[in-house]
């Protein structure tokens, strides 16, 4: 484990590599004699409890920062939102549970994570909000007992008026780490992923990373740039260790090396000179990415003076474009509201359109079995006609014959009462007699 020299209020820490050296040269080694380590070295300072919140705008490379918080002992729970490919292939490694809370907030105050105005919270019911806020201390008072937690998620940063009365009652030392990035690749990204325009996008990135520098202003806290994490990330870690007073741990940055840090994860990389030369970007976009880029790459502390001029005037064209920015989404919620209501009407009519094509279907099959029983019946008329025309002539052939039955009997009926038939009778009766013998 290797400990950066710590200065962080009542927990300034002392141990550095010269010290460490000063008391092994203390040691007395013979020629002949192994190196003996002495029985106690100093016994590192107790870490306190510390929450370290990652800030910072979506798309600013959140995520990987907060990954390696585990490089300096961070837990990031067990709670996280899953990968999601093409968009978080590695992972959010954001807390669900706070996600949910402020979803919920954002929501109930009429708002959402895009929203480019400020954020109201005065149209929350006061007991409405009491409860919020206890669920969340209390779920974050979970998370973080007796441990360094490491918990992000960007809404955060638009929601200082919840959090930050929350993280003040903590029994944890609070910390932060805010994620920076060329606003030009937060916006291809976005654009990419929510189809915003490059406009939307740098407002909101100057909302959220005004807002996560002015909540975390006289709070220890640490910059970190995207780009520069992904190029060095040893060099970067060691500096996050030394501005939150948190000792790395040689084995998480070995890790994190060689599972997270991938050149891939980066799709898109632009320098300061590109953003001031884009017309799309407002004057403070580009100011503040300026100050911030100044203040990473010369490792100036987190709170000088350029930077601080650079958010008070991005926090000035903020509140002077906030009715507008309030009209819009005025007008975004209004067209999601339309938006909603064409799509339930396209999903009526597709339903309609599948109800008629069942129809026609079911007509077509009727229609078959209509055109089958026509012939049917066509047959069946044609066999009694057939039946007809037989019953027709087997009863002219019975009358026939009964007109014959009738001549035969006449015929017989004379012949019986003939004088021959009377005059043969003896003979008749001989043959007869003659036949029987």
């Amino acid at each position: 484990m290797l400990f950066a020299p710590l200065a962080v209020g009542r927990f300034a820490i002392e141990a550095t590599d010269e010290a460490m050296n000063d008391r092994i040269d203390a040691l007395h080694v013979s020629k002949s004699a192994f190196f003996v380590m002495p029985d106690t070295f100093p016994t590192p300072p107790a870490i306190p409890p510390t929450l370290i919140v990652v800030l910072g705008m979506h798309r600013s490379g959140t995520s990987v920062l907060t990954r390696a918080m585990e490089t300096i002992g961070a837990d990031l729970g067990e709670r996280l939102m899953p990968p999601a490919a093409g968009n978080n292939d590695k992972g959010f490694f954001e807390d669900l549970d706070i996600n949910q809370v402020n979803i919920e907030i954002l929501h109930e105050a009429g708002f959402d994570w895009d929203t480019m105005a400020s954020i109201d919270l005065s149209s929350i019911d006061e007991h409405r909000m009491d409860q919020l806020r206890a669920n969340a201390s209390r779920v974050l008072r979970t998370k973080c007992d007796g441990k360094i937690f490491a918990l992000k998620d960007p809404r955060i940063a638009r929601l200082p008026q919840f959090w930050q009365p929350i993280f003040s009652a903590l029994p944890s030392r609070v910390v932060y780490a805010i994620a920076v990035r060329n606003p030009i690749s937060v916006a291809r990204s976005l654009s990419k992923r929510d189809n915003f325009a490059e406009e939307k996008s740098h407002i909101l990135w100057l909302a959220y990373t005004v807002s996560a520098l002015e909540m975390t202003a006289s709070h220890p806290r640490t910059l970190i740039g995207y780009d520069t994490l992904l190029d060095a990330p040893r060099q970067e870690l060691a500096r996050i260790s030394s501005e939150l007073g948190l000792p790395l741990i040689e084995s998480a940055i070995d890790s994190f090396e060689k599972e997270f840090v991938d050149g891939g994860l980066r799709h898109t990389r632009f320098t300061r000179q590109d953003l001031d030369s884009l017309r799309s970007s407002p004057r403070q976009v580009r100011e503040l990415f300026s100050a911030l880029d100044e203040t990473i790459r010369n490792r100036l502390p987190s709170d000088n003076a350029m930077l601080d001029q650079a958010v008070e005037r991005a926090r000035r064209y903020l509140t002077d474009v906030s009715p507008l920015l309030k009209y819009e989404w005025e007008l975004d919620c209004h067209s999601k509201t339309l938006n909603a209501a064409v799509a339930s009407l396209n999903e009526s009519v597709a339903s309609l359109n599948e109800s008629v094509r069942v129809s026609e279907h079911e007509r077509d099959v009727l229609s078959d079995e209509l055109r089958m029983a026509n012939v049917d019946r066509t047959d069946a008329y044609n066999r009694l006609d057939e039946a007809e025309t037989e019953l027709s002539a087997t009863r002219s052939a019975v009358a026939a014959l009964e007109s014959d039955v009738v001549s035969m009997r006449e015929l017989n009926a004379e012949m019986l009462s003939s004088t021959s038939w009377r005059i043969t009778a003896p003979l008749r009766a001989v043959k007869q007699r003659l036949t029987r013998h």
